[in-house]
């Protein structure tokens, strides 16, 4: 294709997410110098027309780059369409060539792609680097002072997160939010500003009276059903650490009782709280249900809830955070299931050889050798093993344990594994073949 046959070359790629990022590139009469490039969020091209702003003249070596990267990807031989219906949401992408004499060329897909896709798709931003970079400024002064509250809504979110911009501008968010503040996201944007204090001054008396407007918001629509979809509990969690920051704890119970179980860290606060009160049966309870999903965790949690309660009023400091009642509760845990662990432990290593390492599976030593490596065994087997594999379900049922007992554990695995192999065990794996022999082995090696 020659340079002086395009008119207009429009690429998209529309990620799946709610505000995807687009890169739109409007390319007019490469011929008569009145390339323009133009870049924006997909957000921004459903209310505006993008022909009205200003258009930015690209130079003659930005064309002749483009030219030579639509050669070099073969682009006018790619397929009309790429589709993967295998994937739910994912990205979608449409590319649109217009020649001089009025003809279209037009490609798009949906979770699929041509194999020299991603290399047009960098070498395009890498051209136009700086022009995709940044919105037009007369499209975020356009945001801005529209008459259209949904626009003026869209640049104030631009502000607040930088997100398009050189730099965010915390003031013109502030601004915005409260010039509409009848609106439940610029609320709890306004809140999180005060709350956070990031790029302005903390104000957390200013956070509480925002926070507790939506929460009451949220309130006087929670049997509505189509409202209870968009409910952000974090609002009640943050209400609620507020609370228990200023020592107002039957308050901050009844917020973070709200936020359960969909923010995790209002069960760590509640757990504190009825500690410092000395109501140990409920410090179990939430510390119970916070590992509901975690069904291992779970039953091993109930079989030993006497001798955990028992432990939690043993412990020596009056004032205790989450973080030491967590591990006194590890510790037990640990402690009064210590032979069922060692099991499992070794259960662990010989079905991760036998998976990983089948040409070596005679190799006890092998085992051992695992140890020394063991962050990359259990990231392996937390990514890449299939959930019904015997070495993942090991794995969820010990991920409680925290890494530096994992280390002390597995040391002393290993040196069971040690005294096994200098007594002139047979070290062959070999014969394992089911899990009643992994079974066996185990027994045979923890006698030692």
């Amino acid at each position: 294709m020659e340079l002086n046959e395009i008119k207009n070359l429009n690429f998209a790629v529309y990620e799946g997410d709610a505000a995807p990022q687009t890169i739109e590139l409007y390319i007019f009469d490469l011929d008569k110098e009145k390339t323009s490039v133009v870049t924006a969020q997909t957000m921004i091209l459903r209310f505006v027309n993008i022909d009205d702003y200003k258009k930015q003249i690209i130079t003659q070596e930005q064309k002749i780059k483009l030219l030579h990267l639509l050669d070099e990807c073969n682009v006018i031989n790619w397929e009309e369409k790429y589709e993967n219906n295998d994937i739910l949401d994912g990205n979608s992408w449409k590319l649109i060539i217009e020649t001089i004499d009025g003809k279209k060329i037009e490609k798009k897909g949906i979770n699929d792609f041509p194999k020299s896709f991603m290399i047009f798709r960098e070498g395009l931003l890498d051209i136009f680097s700086e022009e995709y970079k940044y919105y037009n400024e007369e499209i975020i002064n356009f945001l801005e002072n529209s008459n259209d509250i949904k626009l003026k809504n869209l640049a104030t979110d631009i502000y607040r997160h930088g997100n398009g911009i050189k730099s965010k501008n915390i003031e013109k968010a502030i601004k915005g939010y409260e010039e509409d503040s009848t609106n439940m996201h610029n609320l709890i944007e306004l809140a999180n500003i005060y709350y956070d204090g990031i790029d302005t001054e903390k104000n957390i008396k200013k956070a509480l009276e925002l926070f507790i407007k939506v929460a009451d918001i949220q309130e006087s629509h929670k049997n509505d059903e189509l409202f209870g979809i968009f409910i952000n509990y974090d609002v009640y969690y943050k209400i609620g650490y507020i609370y228990y920051k200023e020592d107002k704890i039957d308050k901050s119970i009844e917020y973070l009782k709200k936020a359960i179980p969909y923010v995790p860290k209002a069960y760590e606060i509640l757990i504190e709280i009825y500690y410092n009160i000395k109501e140990y049966n409920l410090v179990f309870q939430y510390f119970v249900e916070m590992n509901s999903t975690n069904e291992d965790l779970y039953n091993v949690l109930n079989k030993n809830a006497n001798e955990i309660i028992k432990n939690l009023k043993e412990l020596e400091n009056n004032i205790c955070d989450f973080e030491k009642i967590k591990d006194n509760i590890t510790s037990t845990l640990i402690n009064d299931n210590i032979e069922e662990i060692y099991n499992d432990l070794l259960k662990l290593l010989i079905y991760y050889n036998l998976a990983i390492e089948p040409d070596n599976r005679n190799n006890l030593q092998i085992c051992k050798d695992y140890i020394n490596k063991k962050e990359d065994i259990f990231n392996e087997i937390c990514h890449r093993f299939p959930p019904n594999h015997p070495a993942k379900k090991i794995y969820n049922k010990l991920k409680f344990i925290p890494d530096e007992k994992i280390t002390n554990l597995l040391n002393k695995i290993g040196l069971h594994i040690n005294n096994y192999l200098q007594k002139g065990n047979n070290s062959s794996l070999l014969d394992i073949d089911s899990d009643e022999k992994v079974k066996k082995y185990v027994e045979k090696i923890l006698e030692n």
